[in-house]
């Protein structure tokens, strides 16, 4: 009986881990293609940008409060978030276990 027990744990774990890893490829996927829908419209928004005529040049005071270089930091970031992925570096196995974790505790 224990050893049908144990075949049967086994057999779960099997299961387990296989629904585990078809969702991080999805989640991969997913990522992938948020990214490059991110990449796209920030290339658009700077094409988009850079065709209007009308400019404004602010104070030193006045471009303290503008989000300028949160949206340089946001670019650089989906830039190396994508470097990452095309280069394999991005779904390590550190990240692809507490991807699933996270899954499995429902996160």
């Amino acid at each position: 009986m224990e050893l049908h027990n144990q075949h049967q744990a086994s057999n779960q774990v099997r299961r387990l881990s296989s629904e585990m890893d078809a969702a991080v490829e999805r989640i991969s996927r997913a990522s992938a293609a948020r990214i490059e829908q991110v990449t796209e419209m920030t290339e658009r928004n700077r094409a988009r940008q850079a065709r209007l005529s009308d400019s404004v040049q602010l104070s030193a005071p006045a471009r303290m409060f503008t989000d300028e270089s949160e949206d340089e930091d946001r670019a650089a970031l989906v830039h190396s978030l994508k470097a990452a992925y095309e280069s394999g570096n991005l779904n390590t196995q550190e990240r692809i276990e507490r991807a699933a974790q996270h899954l499995l505790a429902g996160e």
